[in-house]
């Protein structure tokens, strides 16, 4: 068979015109042996790039970031003082805080002017109003009642109701509320007194013999006045040791005893130290 195999191989290659097929050891030389005129033998030149040591890398050094100079820093947002609430604020500067404080939290309102009127009085038909505002209490059992001098269509009459509804205020025997009058001192803490339903154990002159002017409380309100100067509601300033209670409240001074108020229930947060100037009251 290989004999065959070998002829036939023969002949095909006469046939094609070729000369006898040689073997593949016989075709081509070794790769070293290849060599072109003119060119390097290659095994010679990929001995010469494989042992030759490579050139070291040339790293640059790294760059530190550098900090900007002040100058190119971002500038900072130029301070802008807080434009007040009320414009006349300022003519009270010891409140002034407590004033902006309750109108953030939109407590209180002021006249449709943007002032408040911190030294002027309060009337009691806007003390109602202050007061209508500021508490939602369960109402005790106090049927409504109808003012002959308070309109139905009076601005106030719902605060009035529900100051009265819940214990605050209370008209006169004559069945007048007198919403215009001036309100005093006095009257506001009475008031907060008997809508809180405070009550006290201490004896009223030991508590009120502090005080200069306590010979001015009617011995009718003793009681119900120191119940107020325990629970902090009490503001008289400039002097602590001065009570004033005939005095018209001015609508700063209400206006600090119901934020007093608003403490003492839990509902807020004593002012930080450095905002508060209101003056401490005498010990007793």
């Amino acid at each position: 068979m290989a004999t065959g195999g070998l002829v036939i191989g023969i002949m095909g290659g006469l046939w094609r015109g070729q000369g006898p097929v040689q073997s593949s050891a016989e075709q081509s030389p070794p790769v070293g042996e290849i060599t072109v005129p003119g060119w390097p033998n290659p095994l010679s030149v990929l001995s010469a790039l494989t042992t030759q040591p490579a050139p070291p890398l040339d790293i640059p050094p790294l760059v530190q970031p550098q900090p900007l100079p002040p100058q190119e820093v971002w500038p900072e947002a130029p301070s802008q003082q807080p434009r007040p609430y009320f414009s006349d604020s300022g003519e009270a500067d010891w409140v002034a805080p407590i004033l902006e404080d309750l109108a953030q939290r939109r407590l209180i309102k002021g006249f449709p002017d943007g002032t408040f009127r911190p030294n002027d009085p309060m009337t009691r038909a806007e003390f109602a109003s202050q007061i209508s505002r500021l508490f939602v209490l369960a109402p005790p059992s106090v049927p409504p009642s109808s003012y002959r001098d308070v309109d139905p269509e009076h601005w106030a009459t719902q605060p009035i109701q529900n100051a009265v509804e819940m214990g605050f205020l209370s008209g006169y025997p004559d069945q007048t509320f007198r919403p215009e009058d001036k309100i005093t001192r006095l009257q506001v803490l009475l008031a907060l007194a008997s809508g809180l339903n405070l009550k006290s154990s201490s004896s009223p002159d030991r508590v009120l013999r502090a005080y200069l002017d306590a010979d001015q409380v009617p011995p009718w309100a003793k009681t119900a006045l120191i119940t107020t100067l325990e629970a902090n509601l009490v503001v008289n300033h400039p002097d602590p040791q001065r009570l004033e209670p005939n005095r018209e409240a001015s609508r700063a001074e209400v206006i600090a005893m119901l934020r007093q108020t608003l403490v003492y229930t839990g509902q807020l947060s004593p002012l930080p130290p450095g905002q508060s100037s209101l003056p401490d009251q005498p010990a007793y």
